[in-house]
């Protein structure tokens, strides 16, 4: 394919709100980029609701302190 690129992937754990949950990540350089880090549909899908009329909806996480 003409163009493409090799890129590392990697498995991490990813919080939102309450929920964590582990997905797929490539790292590709994103520092000329608006937005750092890309959550795709594959990762949203059947977890959350999107939105899009909205903004920073989600609640702040406060761990439980012991």
């Amino acid at each position: 394919v003409k163009g493409a690129e090799r890129r590392v992937v990697v498995e991490i754990d990813i919080r939102l709100g309450d929920q964590l949950q582990t997905t797929e990540f490539n790292l590709a350089d994103r520092s000329e980029m608006t937005y750092p880090v890309l959550l795709g549909r594959a990762f949203l899908m059947d977890l959350y609701l999107v939105d899009v009329s909205r903004s920073y909806t989600q609640q702040r996480y406060r761990p439980a302190r012991p």
